[in-house]
């Protein structure tokens, strides 16, 4: 990887793997730029989980527990020049 290449994480929680959706998620990444480098399917385990998103996850909103009961797709996603990730897009 040269020097003007970012990497990031993208994780489809289970709802999204049970949808079947992860194919077109990838899809637009690609379409804009972003080239997949990795990816796999994890079971999200509470010793994966950091101690501030635990207490947001059992104490905040109960019903989150469903990320740990189906497999997740993670992946990693490079770009070059420096283009941005954005949830609104």
């Amino acid at each position: 990887m040269g020097d003007n290449t970012e990497r990031s994480f993208i994780m489809v929680k289970p709802d999204g793997v049970h949808r079947g959706v992860v194919g077109e998620i990838i899809k637009r990444f690609e379409q804009r730029g972003y080239r997949l480098v990795a990816m796999k399917f994890v079971w999200v385990r509470d010793s994966m989980t950091p101690p501030p998103f635990k207490f947001y996850l059992f104490s905040c909103d109960p019903s989150v527990k469903y990320i740990y009961s189906t497999p997740s797709v993670v992946y990693a996603v490079s770009v070059k020049n420096g283009a941005r990730l954005s949830s609104a897009n």
